[in-house]
């Protein structure tokens, strides 16, 4: 994520990732407070996706971020989705 360095340490769900106190990674930086954990919970149900330990020992669950490019009209004309 923008540069940091760690290592996938295993796969879990966000629920897992929720109940067992590991922060997720959104679009929006990560959360660490129990609602913003609930919503993306509910954006990839069963989804699994990596856990990141990076250098400093924080986990963090890495789920996909969505970009966007629009044309002049605010039409999307592309979309790439991304994990960490």
């Amino acid at each position: 994520m923008n540069g940091s360095v760690g290592q996938v340490v295993r796969f879990s769900t966000p629920q897992e990732a929720s109940h067992n106190s590991t922060d997720i990674g959104t679009e929006d930086g990560a959360k660490g407070n129990k609602a913003e954990a609930l919503k993306e919970i509910e954006r990839y149900g069963d989804a699994i996706w990596p856990v990141v330990r990076f250098t400093n020992g924080r986990e963090l669950l890495c789920v996909p971020a969505d970009f966007t490019v629009n044309n002049a009209t605010g039409e999307m004309e592309a979309r790439r989705r991304q994990v960490g």
